[in-house]
């Protein structure tokens, strides 16, 4: 008996990773007849493919009937990072345990168990 839809088929059960991935597996992507999709290495224009991406957002935000903003890193990776350098090390006063860590961590401890022992109850 055939499925309705084929991506619905039972896959082989020889193998798990089959059974996973079968549906994805056997799905090719198809290129166009005249090659449209691939992209020469001459013809990397950046200023002709930002009006093309511009053209898109703007026919797929007249067919979804709302505006779609696009963020960009660029702003991001302009601004100084207030972040150490990767080649930075800190220094053991870094890693020592403070009095205030210390603090915290009991404090935390100690409410849990509040409403663990809370719940028990002792009879004679």
């Amino acid at each position: 008996m055939e499925a309705e839809y084929p991506h619905q088929q039972a896959a082989p059960s020889y193998s798990t990773t089959a059974t996973v991935f079968w549906p994805y597996a056997t799905r090719r992507r198809k290129r166009a007849e005249d090659g449209s999709d691939l992209s020469l290495a001459s013809d990397m224009d950046l200023d002709a493919d930002a009006q093309r991406a511009a053209d898109k957002l703007k026919a797929v935000s007249e067919e979804l009937g709302h505006e779609i903003r696009v963020f960009s890193s660029e702003n991001f990776a302009l601004q100084p990072s207030k972040l150490p350098s990767a080649d930075h090390e800190e220094g053991d006063d870094f890693y020592e345990l403070q009095p205030a860590d210390y603090y915290n961590l009991i404090s935390n401890r100690m409410g849990g168990r509040k409403y663990f022992l809370g719940s028990f109850k002792l009879t004679y």
